[in-house]
Parts: structure tokens; sequence; C-alpha cells
């Protein structure tokens, strides 16, 4: 006779954060929602893509040489660089340029319907004006929201003695630029939301991130 053995199902650990009771929960949420943001330089990733999203758009972000080239503040969040806008020398005709930073834009950012937007009208104010305009941004005042910048719009050398930018391009670029600065502040406040979230500290407790090694004897002592 044949006995079919029976098999144990597999042992599941207890959820580490689920077994927590709810005031030590509460008390772990507050002793470490800033782990990831004090004394940490949480933006540095982000830079990195503001960077190369920047540079597909042409826009140049001065290295002021202050440990970052970006400036931004929290509440209200804003962020600003200095730099220039416009062709870059080293690369193909300015027509190409602007024409392959919209397909770049939705590559390397294919759900981001701003920064898509950015692209195309920069490419159609730049196609009124033969490729031509160029600009300078410098950031000015305290704060470093997108409003608090100098955006000095023109055209540059190559154009046609004729041409003449008008009011309501200047004004597009300046407003495209600033925009693109809105944006940057968005991510970074979304970014700082997240790293301070209940779920992310949840996340860190399930990771075995967060020792709770102190907590347990806290209950047990309460």
């Amino acid at each position: 006779m044949n006995i079919t053995p029976i098999e144990t199902p597999p042992i599941i650990p207890p959820d580490p954060w689920d077994a927590l009771p709810k005031r030590i929960q509460a008390k772990v949420l507050d002793d470490h929602r800033l782990d990831d943001v004090i004394d940490s330089e949480w933006w540095d990733s982000l830079f990195e893509d503001f960077a190369f999203a920047a540079e597909t758009l042409c826009i140049g972000i001065a290295d002021e040489n202050r440990g970052k080239a970006i400036d931004f503040q929290s509440y209200p969040w804003g962020a600003s660089f200095n730099g220039m806008y416009g062709p870059i020398v080293y690369r193909a005709p300015a027509q190409e340029q602007f024409s392959l930073a919209r397909l770049l834009i939705r590559a390397g950012y294919p759900q981001d319907k701003d920064l898509h937007r950015i692209a195309d009208e920069l490419y159609e104010v730049q196609a009124r004006n033969n490729w031509t305009i160029v600009a300078q941004v410098k950031s000015i005042g305290q704060s470093t929201h997108s409003m608090n910048t100098s955006i000095d719009v023109h055209l540059d050398e190559s154009s046609d003695e004729d041409s003449e930018l008008s009011d309501s391009d200047e004004d597009e670029v300046i407003t495209l630029l600033r925009d693109f600065m809105d944006w940057m502040s968005e991510r970074l406040e979304a970014e700082y939301d997240y790293l301070t979230s209940d779920e992310y500290v949840i996340e860190r407790v399930r990771e075995g991130v967060i020792d709770l090694s102190e907590y347990k004897e806290e209950d047990e002592d309460g």
C-alpha cells in the first residue's frame, strides 16, 4: 500500500509592519519619516535627469561650482538655474537639433506630456524664426522660483539683418523656459513627498532597512 506523503505548506513569515501594534507603528513613522531627506543630497539623481532633459532641449545649465547647478526651495517649491538656451555649436545644424529634441524627449520620457509640449512649442517658435532664437537665463533675488529669473531672448548673429523677434515669440520662449523650471520643481516636490511618506517608511520596514529591535523592547516594557 502506497501512502502519499502530505505536503507541508510553506511557512510564511509574518509581515513585520502588520505585526507591530498601532501605537508602535505611529512612533516608527514619526521617528523615520525624515531619514532620507535630512543630511542627505536626495536630489542628486534628479539633477542628473534634469541636466539630461535640459541638454536634450538645447538648454545649457551653467555649473556654478556651488555644489549644485540647479537652485531649488521648498514650501513653496520652486527651481531655477543660470544658463543659455539655443543651438549647441558642436552639434548638427540648428533645425536638426530642435527636430531631434522632440524625438529624444519622447524616447526618454514617453509618458511626460509636459515635456512633450515644451519640446514641441520650442520647435514651433524656432521654426517661425529660422532656428535662430537664443536666450540667456539668470536667477535673481533670494527666491529660486521660476518667476525670479531674468530671461533675455533674442536672435543670434546668424539671423538676417531684417529679421526681428516678435514680442509674442519672445514671451513664448520665456514662458516655456519657466515651464521647464516648474517641471523640475514638480519632480523635486513629488520625490520629497514620496521619501517622507508613510508608504516609503513602511516599505523600508518590510525590507528590513529600519531596525525594529528598539521598538520591540519598548512594546514589551509598555
